[in-house]
């Protein structure tokens, strides 16, 4: 009788032992299966970063493709403006050289009148 008391003992012992390892082993899987969610977990919040670094790139471009533009639009602006300032000067160039010219003209006929004065 003690021999089977024993024996049942160590047959439940050994049923117990076997509940403790199924449940490690699943225990083991849960802890296996939320460490392959949080590696999942972990590479989406990568590739959100990944995709707001594009997002972030991509802006940064735009910007810059937008600043280039109105850049470009500013130096033809300015460039146009001082051509026509140029022009402007430029005839204003010519129209001094003229009102030089004749002033000289005038200068020479009042030259001339005097001399004939001079010689009446």
């Amino acid at each position: 009788l003690l021999e089977q008391v024993l024996l049942e003992l160590e047959l439940l012992e050994l049923e117990l032992l076997e509940q403790v390892l199924w449940k490690q082993v699943l225990l083991e899987q849960v802890l296996l299966e939320l460490a392959s969610l949080e590696l999942v977990s972990l590479e989406q919040g990568l590739l959100e970063m990944e995709l707001l670094e594009l997002a972030l790139l991509e802006q940064a471009l735009l910007v810059k493709e937008l600043l280039g533009k109105e850049l470009l639009e500013q130096a033809l602006l300015v460039k146009e403006l001082l051509g026509k300032e140029l022009l402007e000067l430029e005839l204003l160039e010519q129209v001094l050289l003229e009102l030089a010219s004749l002033e000289l003209v005038s200068l020479e006929q009042g030259l001339l009148e005097m001399e004939l004065l001079e010689l009446a």
